[in-house]
């Protein structure tokens, strides 16, 4: 299994990512947020998404640019 990374820097507007890519990056925004760390560390994993994703990756839109790291602090 090859593994796909996409960066979505900060000129892409959300509708302009894979959906898939967007999917992945709310899952482990939303659980950073809820602090359900046991979910967030199987999405770092790579178990339970089909992109991989990022501590540093920010909610992709998002205004506040927090990522899983920022929340864990």
């Amino acid at each position: 299994m090859s593994v796909q990374v996409e960066w979505h820097g900060v000129l892409l507007k959300r509708e302009e990512l894979n959906p898939s890519f967007v999917r992945s990056v709310d899952e482990l925004a939303d659980a950073a947020r809820d602090g359900a760390w046991a979910r967030a560390f199987d999405l770092l994993d790579g178990r339970a998404v089909e992109f991989t994703v990022g501590v540093n990756d920010w909610r992709c839109g998002g205004d506040s640019w927090f990522s899983p790291l920022h929340q864990a602090a």
